[in-house]
């Protein structure tokens, strides 16, 4: 569970934000998002400004989703300590502003300067057809690989080990047209991943 604080858009903690500690004495909000002045829209459908961490709860959950969906295969905890880490006070949280207010943006960043030194596996043809090809010649030749398919959102849709070779062909006609997915090839510590686009 995630407990978000509100503030205003001068980052000052909002009067009716709760205040911690938690009854068993953890740190209360984790993290504070605006909740004072937040754009909403009302009943009418047209649009005004609203107090209350009713509405920086979702703020906050919104920008957890398109961060999620940028960075589909983190596992809900580790998307949990990235907003947590992200936050302008950390780690030295307080139980009026917890850890404070995340930056979505530099979670992004890093993660994309992590991903980007990872190894990338060698495939073709790109786009896919219902057949790939890849290359799996870094890989030691007398153990198993396992090959992992993800959709954008995480779901692990394709599983197998096989015998790695320079040339190794995977029949994935089972899978939707349309569509991107992640692959990852491991082995051991050894670790290959790219992106499919079919």
């Amino acid at each position: 569970m995630l407990t978000v604080g509100a503030v205003g858009a001068d980052s000052l903690i909002a009067s009716f934000s709760s205040h911690g500690p938690t009854a068993d004495g953890r740190m209360k909000p984790n993290v504070v998002s605006q909740g004072l002045a937040s754009v909403v829209c009302n009943i009418g459908g047209g649009i005004q400004t609203a107090n209350g961490t009713s509405f920086s709860s979702p703020i906050l959950a919104g920008m957890a989703a398109t961060l999620w969906s940028a960075l589909p295969l983190l596992s809900s905890m580790e998307l949990y300590n990235l907003i947590q880490e992200s936050a302008h006070l950390y780690p030295n949280g307080n139980n009026d502003y917890g850890y404070g207010i995340p930056d979505f943006a530099s979670v992004l960043q890093y993660i994309n300067l992590v991903e980007s030194t990872k190894s990338q596996l060698a495939y073709y043809p790109n786009p896919i057809s219902d057949f790939v090809v890849l290359d799996l010649a870094e890989f030691k030749q007398q153990e198993l690989v396992n090959i992992s398919i993800y959709t954008t959102i995480g779901k692990l849709i394709y599983s197998e080990s096989i015998v790695p070779k320079s040339h190794t062909k995977l029949n994935l006609s089972s899978l939707p047209s349309n569509s991107i997915y992640i692959l990852k090839a491991n082995q051991k510590t050894k670790e290959f991943q790219c992106k499919l686009v079919k």
